[in-house]
């Protein structure tokens, strides 16, 4: 927390921009949908500003199941398109990765489900497997 406001329209501009000019273009969603930027102002509706589909990104933490499908339904809400749904392997999760997703497709057929386990080995950048080609395809 800096203190300093965000301003809305000189975010949105900034964004569109680079989305014109990139091939790709990724923005984090800095914690969540519902992440206050600015008053009356939330990560949701920057997403939705700007026209682009979202990738979600969850955990397969307990409460994980419920967490993604909250905020799936707060996205479609505010009008936001959800390309796919990340699923990255917890730390000592209470269930098995494979269990989260399969929780998470019978209740979202048709959205793109992606699990990713979590590397062991460190530093675990090294030995991640390239995603280019997962986002270039979504």
């Amino acid at each position: 927390k800096e203190g300093r406001e965000i301003d809305r329209e000189a975010l949105i501009a900034f964004c569109e921009k680079c989305i014109q000019t990139k091939s790709v273009a990724l923005i984090e969603g800095i914690g969540g949908s519902h992440v206050p930027l600015a008053p009356n102002f939330l990560v949701a509706d920057w997403i939705s500003a700007l026209k682009i589909p979202a990738v979600v990104v969850t955990g397969s933490y307990l409460g994980a199941i419920n967490h993604s499908l909250s905020t799936l339904a707060a996205l479609a809400a505010k009008g936001v398109d959800v390309a796919a749904l990340v699923i990255s392997e917890s730390t000592e999760a209470a269930m098995p990765l494979s269990e989260t997703r399969e929780a998470l497709a019978e209740h979202l057929p048709g959205l793109h489900i992606i699990s990713l386990k979590r590397i062991q080995r460190k530093p675990p950048w090294r030995f991640a497997d390239d995603l280019t080609g997962l986002v270039e395809n979504l």
